[in-house]
């Protein structure tokens, strides 16, 4: 498992965790109700994650980063070449 998809899990687990605690804390303690809690709290990341079109989080963004990364790298080597 890569470091950045266990960052994500933690990130999820964390909005989820915190869902539930302010769902216990107005007084609702239904196991449903906490797992709704939970769901809700990470429908909307992961909804973006999965938008093949948003550039600037989830899948894509693995890919844009990797790209701009070595267009940084290239130019580094032109400017030394240059130097």
């Amino acid at each position: 498992m890569s470091k950045e998809l266990k960052a994500a899990i933690a990130s999820y687990g964390r909005a989820a965790l915190v869902a539930v605690c302010v769902a216990i804390s107005m007084g609702k303690t239904d196991p449903r109700d906490l797992l709704t809690a939970a769901a809700i709290a990470v429908a909307a990341p992961l909804l973006r994650a999965l938008n093949s079109k948003d550039l600037a989080f989830g899948i894509k963004a693995v890919e844009a980063a990797a790209e701009i990364d070595k267009l940084l790298k290239a130019e580094t080597k032109k400017a030394k070449k240059s130097a």
